[in-house]
C-alpha cells in the first residue's frame, strides 16, 4: 500500500511537469507563429475584409511579401481557407495556381460547400490535370446540349401521338440497320431512340437496337479490320450513351416504384455507367483471349533460349551508365541539356487567378523549344542507331552477331518512329508528369524514338549487349550515352502484359543535347501490341471514368448546381446555355433556391456580379425585384448581402432600378410604422440604412446628398429618424436574452457592422450626419442579438472606428460613468478570438482614464446584463487575472 501511495505521488509530480512543459510548448508555438508570420489580428481582419471587397489588394499583399500562403490567423485559418469561406473565387484559384494543395479539410467544410458551390467545383477540378478537366467540361456541355435536343424532339412528337409512333418505329429500325452496316450516324438520334423507348416503358437494354449495337461491337473487337476499328473509334466509342447512369434508366412504367424505393433509401446511389456492362465487358473478354495467346507464344520463345537461360537473363537485365548516374532522366539534367530560361519563382510572381505563368511557359515556350531541338537532331539519331546494326536502307533489316561466337547471330528489323507531335507532348506533360518539378516538359524523354524488333530472346539479348557496348566505347555516332534502362519484363513476371526494354539515350546536337528512346522488343510482343493496343485504349477509359467522370460529371450535369455556379461566377454565357440547352425559363432561374432558401439573386449580390444582374433584369425585371426582397431562412434578403459584402457598385445599380425605388419608398413609410420591407416583426432588417451604409462617399457626392434629402430614393431625414426612434414591441414568444427588442436593435446591428469594418467607416460617418448626433450617440450603446454594441465592436475590430466614436464627448463620458458599459468594454479586451491588439488596449485605457484602482473595482463589479457571465471565464481566473493586470 505504501508503494502504491509513493507511485501515485510520483505520477502526480510527473503530471505537473508535463503541464509545465505543455505551457512552455504553447508559448514557443505562439512565438514561432509570430516569428513566421508577424501579422497582427488587425492585419487579418483587414485581409478578411479585402477578400470581400478588394481581392486585388490581397494579391498585392502576397506579391510584396506581407504574408505567405502558409501563414494563419488566430483561428488557424490560412488564406485559401478564408477565401473559400467568403467565396472569393480569384484568391482560391490563385492559391491553387501557386500549388497550395493542402485544402482537403477546406473542401469538407459543409457550410461553404452549400453556400459557394463554385469554390467546391474549382477545388475538385484542381485535383485533376488540365486536360481531364477540359475534357469533362466538353463532355458535360455535349450531354446537356444533347438532352435539350432530344427533349425538344420528344415534345414535338408528343403533340401528335399517331405521328410519334410512326417516326419512332422507323427511326429505331433505321438506326439498327445503319449500325449493322457500320456506317456513320448521329449520336443525338441514338439517344433519342433510347429516350423514346424509356418513355414508352420499354427497357432499351432489352431492345433489338441494343442487341445490334453490342453484336457489332463484339464482331469488330474480335476480328474487325482497320476500317471497322475506325468506325468503332469514330462513332460508337465516343457516344454519350456509355455515360448514361443505369440507376436512372428506368422505363416510364416503373418510375413510380423506383421513386418509392429512392425515398426509402436515404443515401443516393453512386452513378453506375452503361460503359461497364455494355462495352468494357466485351473488351475485357477479348483482351483476356489475346493475353492467353501472348503467354503461349512467349513460352515458346523461352523454350528456344533454354540453352543460355535466356528468359532469366531477359527478366533480370539491367544497366547503369556510371558517367550519367540514375538521376539524369530529365532533359534539363543531362550535360548540355536544354534548361528553362527562368525559374518557377520568377514566373509565379507574374501569375494571377486567370493566368498561370509557370504552366504557360512550360508548354508554350520550353516544350516547343525542346521539340524544335528534337526535329533538328532526329536524322542524326536515326542514322546512328542504324549504323550500329548495319541496317539495310531498303529492307530496314540488319544483322546482330556475337564477336566471340560467330554462330550466335540473328536478324533485327528497324522501325523509325516520328518525332512526337506538340499536342501529344502537351497532353503527356499535363497528365503523365503532372506534379513533377518545373518544367514538367523536361520529363518527356521520348520525343525522338525508334524500335528494334527481334525474332527471339537470344537475339534480343545479343542486340542489347551490342548496342550498350557501342555506346560505351563511343562507336554509336551521335548517341553518346545511356541515362536509363527500363525493363518492363520484370512487371510481366508479376502480371502478364505487354513488355519490352527501353533505352533512353543522350543524342548529341549542335547547341544542346537531348534524350531519345530506343525500344528493344520481341516480334511476339509486337504482334500482340498491334492487336491489343486498340483494346487497351478502350480499357484505359475505366480509369478515366472511375477517377474523374464518376466524381465530377454528376455535378456538371446537375442543372441546379450549375445554375448557382454560373450565377456566382457572373457567367452569363453559362446561364444562356442552361436556358437554351436545357430549356430552362427565367422563372426556373429565379425560383430555384438552395438549402438556405436563397435564390441566385442572393449569390449575385454577395459577389457583386453586375453582368448577371443585368442579364436577369433584361429577362424579367418585375420578378427580379421580387427576389431582391425575398428573405432566406436567416431572414436575409439580397439587399442585405449587398451591404454585408460591401458591393458599392451593386448598391448603385439596385438604387437606380425603378422597381427597387418604388418598393423601398413604400417600405420607408411602412418602416415608420414599425415594419421593414425586407424583414418582419420577428427579425426586422431595415433596407434603407443598409444601403446608406454600403454606398461610399463618392456616391453620395456624385448624387448630391444635400442636408436631409437623398437624391436617389427621395427619403428625407425626418422619416429616417422617425423610423429609428419608433419602438415596436416583439411578439411574446420572441425574446432575445430575456429582453424585448424594438426596431432600434436592427439599426444597432448595422451600426455595429459599420463600426467593425474599416471600409464601412464612411457609412458610420454618413449615418451620423443624416440622423444627428443625439440619436446616433444613443444607438451606439444598444446591443445586437449577440449582446455586442457598436462601441464594443469598434474596439474589437476597428481602431479607426473606435477613435471616431470616442471623438463624441457624449460617448466617452458615458463609457466612463456607466459601469455596465465600462465593464463590457474591459471584458471585450480579453476575448480569445479577434483579441484587440496592445495598441488598442493602451488607447482604450488611456482614453477612458482606466487605472489599476478602477480595474480592481471592475473586477468586483457585478454587471446587470449577460456580460457578467464572462466573469467566471476571465475576472475570477486568478492565474489569468494576474497576467492581465500586469
Amino acid at each position: 500500500q505504501r508503494e502504491v501511495t509513493r507511485l501515485k505521488k510520483q505520477v502526480a509530480e510527473l503530471q505537473k511537469e508535463v503541464n509545465v512543459l505543455k505551457g512552455f510548448a504553447s508559448e514557443l508555438d505562439g512565438k514561432n507563429h509570430s516569428a513566421c508570420g508577424n501579422q497582427t489580428d488587425q492585419f487579418w481582419r483587414n485581409v478578411e475584409e479585402k477578400l470581400l471587397c478588394d481581392p486585388d489588394a490581397v494579391k498585392m499583399l502576397l506579391t510584396v511579401g506581407e504574408f505567405s500562403l502558409t501563414d494563419k490567423n488566430e483561428q488557424g485559418m490560412d488564406l485559401i481557407t478564408q477565401a473559400a469561406r467568403w467565396g472569393t473565387y480569384d484568391i482560391v484559384q490563385l492559391c491553387l495556381n501557386l500549388h497550395q494543395t493542402d485544402y482537403k479539410t477546406v473542401i469538407e467544410n459543409a457550410n461553404f460547400v452549400l453556400e459557394f458551390p463554385h469554390i467546391k467545383q474549382l477545388m475538385e477540378f484542381d485535383s485533376l490535370n488540365a486536360n481531364v478537366g477540359d475534357s469533362l467540361t466538353a463532355t458535360a456541355d455535349a450531354i446537356n446540349r444533347q438532352k435539350g435536343i432530344v427533349e425538344n424532339l420528344l415534345q414535338q412528337l408528343n403533340r401528335k401521338p399517331e405521328r410519334k409512333k410512326v417516326v419512332q418505329e422507323a427511326l429505331i429500325e433505321m438506326m439498327k440497320d445503319i449500325i449493322a452496316e457500320r456506317k456513320a450516324f448521329s449520336d443525338d438520334l441514338l439517344n433519342l431512340c433510347f429516350d423514346m423507348m424509356l418513355a414508352d416503358g420499354v427497357d432499351p437494354l432489352k431492345s433489338p437496337l441494343w442487341a445490334q449495337l453490342t453484336s457489332t461491337c463484339q464482331e469488330i473487337i474480335a476480328h474487325g479490320s482497320k476500317r471497322d476499328w475506325f468506325f468503332l473509334n469514330s462513332f460508337i466509342i465516343p457516344s454519350t450513351i456509355w455515360l448514361r447512369d443505369l440507376n436512372k434508366m428506368t422505363p416510364a412504367g416503373q418510375k413510380e416504384e423506383a421513386k418509392e424505393q429512392e425515398e426509402e433509401e436515404e443515401a443516393e446511389l453512386p452513378p453506375s455507367y452503361l460503359y461497364y456492362p455494355g462495352l468494357l465487358d466485351l473488351v475485357t473478354g477479348q483482351a483476356e483471349d489475346e493475353l492467353k495467346k501472348l503467354q503461349a507464344n512467349l513460352q515458346k520463345d523461352a523454350e528456344k533460349a533454354k540453352d543460355i537461360d535466356g528468359w532469366q537473363q531477359l527478366i533480370t537485365f539491367s544497366y547503369v551508365d556510371e558517367s550519367f548516374g540514375i538521376d539524369c532522366n530529365r532533359q534539363d539534367k543531362i550535360p548540355n541539356g536544354m534548361k528553362a530560361g527562368v525559374s518557377r519563382s520568377e514566373l509565379s510572381s507574374a501569375s494571377s487567378s486567370k493566368f498561370e505563368a509557370p504552366e504557360f511557359y512550360d508548354v508554350n515556350e520550353y516544350l516547343p523549344g525542346l521539340l524544335l531541338l528534337a526535329q533538328t537532331v532526329d536524322d542524326l539519331f536515326q542514322q546512328s542507331v542504324q549504323k550500329v546494326f548495319q541496317i539495310d536502307m531498303y529492307s530496314k533489316i540488319g544483322m546482330v552477331q556475337d564477336d566471340q561466337d560467330p554462330k550466335r547471330r540473328g536478324l533485327v528489323r528497324y522501325m523509325r518512329g516520328p518525332v512526337k507531335m506538340l499536342e501529344r507532348a502537351k497532353q503527356k506533360a499535363e497528365t503523365d508528369y503532372y506534379g513533377e518539378p518545373f518544367p514538367t516538359s523536361a520529363c518527356i524523354i521520348d520525343l525522338n524514338r525508334c524500335s528494334l524488333v527481334f525474332d527471339d530472346i537470344s537475339t534480343l539479348l545479343l542486340g542489347l549487349t551490342t548496342f550498350i557496348n557501342k555506346v560505351k566505347y563511343y562507336q554509336s555516332g551521335n548517341v553518346i550515352g545511356i541515362v536509363r534502362l527500363k525493363n518492363s519484363f520484370k512487371e510481366y513476371v508479376k502480371e502478364a502484359q505487354y513488355a519490352d526494354i527501353k533505352l533512353n539515350v543522350v543524342i548529341k546536337g549542335k547547341a544542346n543535347n537531348i534524350i531519345g528512346e530506343v525500344q528493344f522488343l520481341l516480334n511476339t510482343m509486337k504482334e500482340y501490341k498491334a492487336r491489343a493496343h486498340a483494346l487497351y485504349n478502350i480499357q484505359r477509359q475505366e480509369e478515366y471514368i472511375e477517377n474523374s467522370v464518376r466524381k465530377i460529371l454528376p455535378s456538371l450535369l446537375d442543372t441546379k448546381n450549375q445554375l448557382w455556379v454560373a450565377a456566382l461566377l457572373d457567367d452569363v454565357k453559362s446561364l444562356c446555355k442552361l436556358m437554351v440547352y436545357r430549356n430552362k425559363t427565367v422563372e426556373y432561374l429565379l425560383n430555384t433556391h438552395n438549402v438556405f432558401d436563397e435564390s441566385i439573386v442572393h449569390g449575385i449580390c454577395k459577389k457583386n456580379n453586375i453582368r448577371a444582374l443585368q442579364f436577369l433584369q433584361g429577362l424579367d425585371e418585375k420578378l427580379l425585384v421580387k427576389k431582391l426582397f425575398h428573405k432566406s431562412k436567416t431572414s436575409m434578403c439580397a439587399l442585405n448581402y449587398t451591404a454585408e459584402y460591401g458591393s458599392s457598385s451593386m448598391a448603385l445599380k439596385l438604387l437606380r432600378m425603378p422597381g427597387v425605388q418604388q418598393v423601398m419608398q413604400d417600405g420607408a413609410e411602412t418602416l415608420a410604422n414599425g415594419w421593414c420591407a425586407a424583414g418582419d416583426a420577428r427579425r426586422p432588417r431595415p433596407v434603407v440604412p443598409v444601403l446608406v451604409l454600403c454606398v461610399p462617399e463618392w456616391l453620395s457626392q456624385q448624387q448630391r446628398f444635400r442636408g436631409a434629402r437623398a437624391a436617389i430614393l427621395d427619403i428625407d431625414t425626418d422619416r429616417l429618424v422617425q423610423f429609428l426612434s419608433h419602438e415596436v414591441k416583439m411578439p411574446d414568444d420572441y425574446k432575445t436574452r430575456k429582453q424585448v427588442r424594438d426596431v432600434r436593435w436592427c439599426f444597432t446591428s448595422l451600426l455595429g457592422f459599420a463600426a467593425g469594418w474599416a471600409l464601412r467607416l464612411h457609412g458610420l460617418q454618413k449615418v451620423a450626419e443624416l440622423v444627428g448626433e443625439k440619436l446616433f450617440c444613443e444607438h451606439v450603446f444598444y446591443q445586437d442579438a449577440l449582446g455586442l454594441s457598436p462601441v464594443v465592436k469598434a474596439i474589437r475590430f476597428n481602431l479607426d472606428a473606435a477613435q471616431y466614436l470616442f471623438s463624441y464627448d457624449v460617448v466617452k463620458e458615458r463609457c466612463v460613468k456607466d459601469r455596465d458599459v465600462l465593464f463590457q468594454i474591459l471584458v471585450s479586451l480579453t476575448f480569445k478570438f479577434f483579441k484587440p491588439t496592445d495598441e488598442v488596449v493602451a488607447y482604450v485605457l488611456d482614453t477612458l482614464n482606466v487605472d489599476e484602482a478602477m480595474l480592481k473595482e471592475m473586477q468586483a463589479f457585478k454587471c446587470s446584463s449577460h456580460w457578467d457571465g464572462h466573469r467566471k471565464t476571465y475576472f475570477d481566473n486568478a492565474a489569468w487575472s494576474a497576467k492581465w493586470w500586469e
